[in-house]
């Protein structure tokens, strides 16, 4: 149960723990409660700087209740702060690695309030309402990189971390192949589409290789895609 546990594979090496051998600053910031799966044991262990969570956004914005859902902090107030992060970071002569955990397409959906562009082919579906939205604040905060001055020096990755659980989408989800997100946006703005079979494992491979790690074609059970 790694949710009573005070450590998560301490003698595993994860990339957050060669990022920081590399002299990364290496932080996280999401929206829900730290403890949940085990996850602040898990940052804990593999060398992350600085972790930030529900608990800490109710500490510091207690006026804000309007900015949670059910599961915690809405995206759009996370991804505004997680822009300051950057810029903060950015500024600075080190390298470094800002991780976000998004909540607000977690089942069964939760729309930003602020969001008045629903999705419009299929009408007061809010699953389908969550992730049109989300897909504008993911945009959004990608542009504001981009248009920052240190836009020519950031990897930016975009993934889903499962599969969609049950949710008021299923009956268009069971008729696709389903697959998860993974993207890399570089500063070049280069297009290329990697038709290649992947999973999870093949990710830290695949981005770390992309940042300009050498000689990382395989990390664990993941190879570079």
């Amino acid at each position: 149960n790694f949710n009573i546990s005070a450590d998560f594979m301490p003698n595993a090496e994860c990339v957050s723990d060669l990022l920081k051998k590399e002299g990364y600053n290496v932080s996280f910031l999401g929206g829900a409660n730290l403890n949940f799966a085990g996850k602040k044991a898990f940052l804990k262990t593999h060398s992350f700087d600085n972790i930030i969570g529900k608990s800490y956004f109710q500490k510091k914005y207690p006026e804000n209740k309007h900015d949670y859902n059910k599961w915690g902090l809405r995206d759009r107030p996370l991804f505004e702060y997680a822009l300051n992060d950057y810029l903060e970071l950015a500024a600075k002569p080190n390298p470094f690695a800002l991780f976000l955990l998004t909540l607000d397409t977690h089942a069964p959906g939760f729309p930003d309030p602020a969001c008045t562009d629903k999705y419009q082919s299929i009408k007061n579906n809010r699953m389908l309402d969550s992730v049109h939205c989300g897909g504008q604040l993911i945009k959004e905060y990608i542009q504001n990189i981009r248009n920052s001055p240190y836009s020519n020096d950031t990897v930016i990755v975009v993934m889903s971390d499962h599969l969609a659980h049950k949710n008021p989408a299923n009956y268009l989800l069971k008729k696709k192949l389903r697959k998860l997100m993974f993207m890399i946006n570089m500063p070049s703005g280069e297009h290329q589409e990697v038709e290649n079979l992947g999973s999870h494992y093949d990710i830290g491979p695949t981005v770390l290789s992309s940042i300009g790690f050498d000689n990382c074609q395989a990390f664990g059970f993941g190879r570079n895609m």
